[in-house]
């Protein structure tokens, strides 16, 4: 589909560049396709996403001909002796029930080798503890990935040990092994692995606070209101409240019928069992979402979109928070870099999704204004205040326990060397109809083209009132922006032209031709110091952008800075064929620091004469 068109920088001074009016859009015209990389894919090992090489392609094999070709093409042959019908397949024999006996030696055996994977990871710690600072970070992912293996030692255990228990439940050993496990686990966030042996010490009367708990945060995941409140109380005449659990608790009667109604849907989704779904590839193992269609058709086509362009494959998880949430669809890592367009998501005004543990919701990026990035929410106690800001379109049903894992550094370091991510991203299932995108910018379209009309009609104040419209409909779209800026300009309203033209930079600071609009504009306006800045940001993100370049250079030599100028200048020649205009600013630039070079020993002379005559 043909690229959005770019509208070029207004010029509100005299001398200064004209600019063009943006080419009107059609509706039904598509956003570029955005691209599959991360901009870390040239970097590092095929282990984490970002740094990893696509794999060439592979040449598909020739299909072999069809049976009855074959037939016809071979000659006939005598048959084949018939041979003897193998016997069917004997059912495979139940699993051996173990006796306490062998399930007390199996628990004593995988026991023992967590104790010593436990001290060695314990020992680890401590070197890691006190490393040297250039050391630390490494000495620090590497203990991490040691821990994920212990605790997987700490599952094998802790199998026998949830067999037994029900039929010991006064054994000491046993019980201090499941809290201590339920400790591991819960501090990790994979709760769904803690709530087992929590579950089963609360039935026997356990009165651990942290196990009441993980015991009460399992019950509100699973929609259990009154167990949730009943195990809390533990905690509570204890006096180890959470504050943010506490908020959650103290408001489960309110939410009890939006919490009701989050489970019948669950239920009658499971029933029909067509939701699409989708399977993330992690560098933690698999992750697989169910879209919620019947809630957010447009979302879900977006993100199945998304999916099938592999705009997911190798992009790492930038920002994750323990107890919160991983967030993915960036970039850049630092919460900007989209696909381009953007879509309109408005949440069910009524009984809205529910963010909870393993929800999947599109982040809002301004203004109801939803692009790429998503967050894979741990946990519902941290996530309910985004009940209506984020929408939430889907859901975790399997891979929780990776999902909790990613970017986990121990010593509760928040740094780590790599980034976990996505390997790649595929679908898994549709319902049989086309999935059609709208996005803001087709909604947009009609008001945003009669703008573009009136500006290039000479009818800038007339054109206020359609881009205006167009905005609210597009609040983050930059062609608009930039367009709304034109016509102020136009106008000579250069300090309201300057509010759009920052937007559209918030809007996508790494858009190079955003960043020198904005520059053109202050440099009228006189700020220069401003100007630089965002000239030098334009080429940052677009080495070959040559109009950024002269103006950037075109700055520094009337300020002075005619090394920097030059520099800039000669920049300019690798990237235009039109070499005149580009040495007759380099010579002139030349010609400004040779007069810089032969005014100052005379200034120099001066300064030094006065000094003489100072008096002692």
């Amino acid at each position: 589909p043909p690229a959005a068109p770019r509208s070029n920088a207004p010029a509100p001074k005299a001398g200064a560049p004209a600019a063009t009016t943006p080419r009107p859009r059609t509706s039904s015209a598509q956003p570029q396709r955005p691209p599959a990389t991360s901009p870390k894919s040239a970097q590092g090992t095929a282990a984490k996403p970002g740094k990893a090489q696509r794999p060439a392609p592979t040449t598909a094999p020739a299909a072999k001909p069809a049976v009855a070709e074959s037939v016809e093409k071979t000659p006939a042959a005598e048959p084949a002796p018939a041979e003897p019908r193998p016997l069917p397949a004997a059912a495979p024999a139940p699993p051996k029930e173990l006796t306490d006996d062998e399930l007390r030696q199996l628990f004593v055996e995988r026991q023992a080798a967590w104790r010593a994977a436990q001290l060695e990871l314990d020992a680890q710690a401590a070197q890691a503890r006190i490393a040297p600072e250039s050391e630390k970070l490494k000495a620090v992912n590497e203990l991490s990935r040691k821990s994920r293996a212990v605790a997987g030692i700490l599952g094998q255990a802790l199998e026998p040990a949830i067999r037994l228990f029900p039929r010991h439940p006064e054994d000491p050993e046993l019980t201090e092994f499941l809290i201590r496990a339920t400790g591991v686990y819960g501090r990790r966030g994979r709760l769904e692995d803690a709530a087992v042996p929590a579950n089963l010490l609360v039935a026997q009367g356990c009165r651990d606070t942290y196990v009441n708990l993980v015991a009460s945060l399992a019950a509100l995941e699973a929609f259990d209101v009154d167990s949730a409140k009943k195990y809390y109380e533990v905690v509570r005449e204890q006096e180890a409240n959470s504050k943010i659990v506490e908020l959650v608790i103290n408001r489960l009667d309110a939410n009890r019928e939006f919490l009701e109604h989050e489970r019948d849907v669950r239920r009658r989704e499971a029933e029909a069992d067509d939701l699409p779904r989708v399977l993330l590839l992690t560098t933690q193992g698999e992750i697989e979402i169910e879209l919620f269609e019947d809630d957010y058709p447009n979302a879900v086509a977006h993100f199945l979109k998304l999916v099938d362009t592999h705009f997911y494959d190798r992009l790492p998880f930038c920002q994750v928070t323990q107890g919160f949430g991983a967030i993915n669809g960036c970039l850049y890592d630092d919460g900007t870099g989209g696909p381009g367009y953007e879509i309109a998501v408005q949440p069910n005004a009524e009984y809205p999704r529910m963010p909870m543990r393993g929800a999947v919701s599109l982040i809002n990026m301004g203004e109801g204004a939803c692009g790429s990035k998503f967050l894979i929410s741990y946990s519902w106690t941290t996530s309910a205040h985004l009940q209506r800001t984020q929408p939430v379109i889907g859901r975790v049903i399997r891979g929780m326990d990776v999902a909790s894992e990613l970017n986990w550094a121990e010593l509760r370091q928040q740094q780590v060397l790599d980034y976990d991510g996505i390997i790649s991203a595929r679908i898994l299932r549709k319902r049989p109809h086309e999935y059609r995108v709208v996005t803001t910018q087709a909604l947009a379209a009609d008001q945003f083209n009669a703008g573009v009309a009136l500006i290039s009609a000479g009818k800038p104040a007339e054109a206020e009132a359609p881009l205006l419209a167009a905005l609210r409909i597009a609040p983050r779209d930059r062609q608009i922006l930039d367009a709304i800026a034109l016509a102020l300009s136009q106008q000579d309203r250069l300090g309201e032209a300057v509010k759009y033209l920052q937007r559209a930079v918030n809007a996508d600071p790494h858009a190079p031709d955003a960043q020198h609009h904005l520059g053109k504009v202050l440099e009228a306006l006189d700020k220069t110091r401003e100007a630089r800045n965002h000239y030098e940001q334009a080429v940052k993100y677009k080495p070959d952008y040559v109009e950024a370049r002269l103006d950037l250079g075109d700055l520094l030599r009337r300020e002075g800075e005619f090394d920097a100028a030059i520099s800039q200048y000669s920049e300019c020649l690798k990237y235009t064929a039109d070499a005149q205009m580009i040495h007759d600013r380099l010579r002139e630039a030349v010609r400004g620091k040779d007069a810089a070079d032969r005014d100052r020993p005379a200034a120099s002379d001066a300064s030094a004469t006065a000094a003489e005559k100072q008096p002692e």
